[in-house]
């Protein structure tokens, strides 16, 4: 029997009209998947708006439906056929990161989950529970993707399986496997992004690896800083504190020229390099004086596309109670104002009054001339 005969079979038995997804009831549900596993073999028209029903539907909201386990569970099923979504190998990479995300907005209880005997306790339990229920099915589906012949799905099911085997409790020796798979990989002599997202892996199962903070390539450095058993780290800090003084280049650092294809790694969950790296630095450092160069190098970048994103984690630190009084403001604080005084596109931005307002600032420019004047 073929997957997607097996995939027919299953998913008649599922009654969709009753389930739900963002969108309403589930009714185009099985078509949409069916898109998404032809891929080049159907219209790009029915593909594409298969795959975003993945993200706009089954995840609508940041949250799981009804539709969203069963969905999952035949798209598990769908994905492991070789022909899935050919001849573009990024709609296999997209779904087994779908995974990833699926299991992000799941709660999980002391770590134990039982698992689905069939397609039907899918559709019987709520919705976080029937997708707690496929958490261990969808673990060893991504552990098996991680002997995938393209580089690039392999490191898509690492960080998938991972993020699953942090929140359920997996075998040790499927553990073992992953850690061992990682090492070699983050020592590999594959492109720097799979060996950077191996190396982030590594950090959120526990493992650091401070030899790769003296790496040659910063993408790597920033992998192992990034470890949450380095958030203590002075060196460590110190990599992200550098890196945060060039956010305009650090975007590109994942994504040299001749490897373009992630602009962001599954890990940063759509978020710029050089917005996660202004989040935790600003997380980590506890003197706000340290902040200073990265904040002063963040502003020019606040009005292009993203920008209030990188500037945003600083200003909240560095004016954490709001605009001081002149006469108490600190010499950071102080070359912070005068660093947006000086800025004059930053005044004829019109995006301007509504991120200062969430962080309790004044939007005019005269009350930050007077803080860098007192």
């Amino acid at each position: 029997m073929t997957i997607i005969v097996r995939f027919d079979e299953l998913s008649g038995k599922v009654p969709w009209s009753q389930l739900q997804h963002a969108g309403g009831p589930a009714i185009d549900t099985p078509e949409h998947l069916r898109a998404v596993w032809a891929g080049g073999r159907t219209s790009p028209d029915l593909a594409s708006a298969g795959y975003g029903h993945l993200w706009s539907d089954l995840l609508g909201g940041q949250r799981v439906w009804s539709a969203t386990a069963p969905a999952a569970y035949l798209l598990s099923m769908l994905v492991q056929d070789e022909g899935f979504g050919d001849p573009d190998p990024t709609v296999r990479q997209g779904v087994l990161v779908f995974f990833r995300e699926l299991s992000m907005n799941v709660d999980v209880v002391d770590r134990q989950c039982d698992v689905a005997s069939s397609i039907l306790d899918l559709v019987a339990s709520s919705p976080v529970q029937a997708c707690r229920l496929l958490l261990p099915d969808l673990f060893q589906v991504e552990l098996l993707m991680l002997n995938d012949g393209d580089a690039r799905t392999a490191s898509c099911a690492a960080t998938a399986a991972v993020a699953i085997a942090a929140r359920v409790h997996v075998a040790a020796s499927d553990r073992a496997k992953i850690v061992q798979w990682l090492n070699e990989r983050a020592r590999s002599t594959l492109s720097v992004t799979d060996r950077a997202s191996a190396l982030i892996d590594l950090g959120d199962l526990g493992h650091s690896q401070p030899e790769f903070l003296r790496d040659h390539h910063p993408a790597m450095r920033l992998a192992a800083a990034l470890a949450p058993a380095m958030a203590e780290d002075d060196d460590a800090t110190d990599v992200l504190l550098d890196l945060a003084e060039s956010p305009a280049r650090l975007d590109s650092v994942l994504s040299p020229a001749n490897d373009s294809s992630w602009q962001t790694l599954p890990q940063f969950r759509g978020r710029p390099t050089s917005v996660v790296v202004a989040e935790v630095v600003t997380r980590r450092v506890r003197n706000i004086d340290h902040l200073a160069r990265g904040a002063l190098a963040s502003l020019p970048l606040a009005t292009s596309p993203g920008g209030q994103a990188i500037v945003r984690p600083y200003l909240s630190r560095i004016f954490r109670n709001g605009l001081p009084h002149p006469e108490a403001a600190t010499m950071t604080q102080k070359l912070i104002a005068r660093g947006m005084v000086e800025n004059r596109q930053f005044w004829d931005w019109c995006g301007r009054a509504s991120l200062f307002q969430s962080l309790r600032l004044p939007s005019d420019e005269e009350s930050w001339r007077v803080v860098v004047e007192s």
